[in-house]
């Protein structure tokens, strides 16, 4: 069990979630929800086991199969946010992993600034409760999309 962050912790994180979300979203940064990073750690852990236990497709990590992965996880990602318009979570990795809840219109509006911010790790797409999920999974010799309904 972790300790709880001190005030001084909280007060870095937060400034640290602050310019993630400028980052990504600019001027509608106000719209952005944040769990703390001991929360999202707990959240993370969860929906990787649920990615794991989930994979739907596996390419080699070249730069062809990285490019169909990719296509491919996009068209998910819209048919995804079809079907849950409401909210969604995803992870951010800076010096800590963060969940980020967002209107799901503003994250289509941004995916590409996502994506951007995202680069190489893990792209982990989940409703709030973790019900439902799409993940894109880099590893050391595989790209791996997984998706699961509850």
């Amino acid at each position: 069990m972790e300790k709880e962050p001190s005030r001084i912790e909280t007060l870095k994180e937060k400034v640290e979630q602050r310019r993630i979300a400028i980052d990504i979203f600019g001027e509608k940064a106000g719209e952005v929800i944040f769990l703390d990073s001991i929360t999202s750690k707990t959240k993370l852990l969860k929906s990787d086991e649920m990615a794991y236990k989930n994979i739907k497709m596996k390419f080699k990590r070249d730069n062809n199969e990285l490019d169909e992965a990719r296509r491919k996880f996009d068209l998910m990602v819209y048919d995804f946010l079809n079907s849950h318009p409401y909210e969604i979570s995803f992870f951010v990795f800076g010096k800590n992993a963060y969940e980020l809840t967002v209107p799901a219109s503003l994250f289509l509006n941004f995916y590409g600034s996502i994506k951007k911010t995202i680069n190489q790790n893990d792209i982990i797409i989940h409703t709030k409760c973790l019900s439902s999920g799409l993940c894109l999974l880099f590893d050391e010799h595989y790209i791996s999309i997984s998706q699961w309904h509850k």
